[in-house]
């Protein structure tokens, strides 16, 4: 999938004539929308791509509590304690929620925006 991805960017970027500036924009507006629609309601959501590999991870920040009352914005103490040994009640953690199949997503998220978001002014 990440060869998939990297090769439809380097095509609008070669074949299209669109700036990586405009792709690197357009590509983390898609990535945010294609997280929320699948990880949830999140605290801070955020995405990251790897510019070499095209690894697409999505991250969240859950605040650690003794009882978990919501798991889209809350992490129990012991979970919290395995991604930072030294995470205490009320302390924000980020954690990756990364999706099964969110390359995927991204792909069909970016297909049906390419049209609008690439296209520009149509000239008569």
């Amino acid at each position: 999938m990440n060869a998939d991805f990297l090769a439809v960017l380097e095509f609008w970027e070669r074949e299209k004539g669109i700036s990586r500036d405009v792709l690197v924009n357009a590509v983390h507006e898609s990535l945010l929308s294609a997280a929320k629609k699948a990880v949830g309601p999140a605290r801070e959501l955020r995405v990251a791509i790897d510019p070499k590999s095209g690894d697409i991870r999505a991250f969240a920040k859950l605040v650690v509590s003794e009882r978990v009352s919501s798991t889209h914005d809350q992490i129990s103490v012991f979970d919290a304690r395995r991604i930072k040994s030294d995470s205490q009640v009320g302390q924000e953690v980020e954690v990756e929620v990364t999706p099964v199949g969110f390359g995927r997503m991204l792909l069909n998220t970016l297909s049906k925006r390419s049209c609008s978001s690439f296209a520009g002014p149509k000239n008569s």
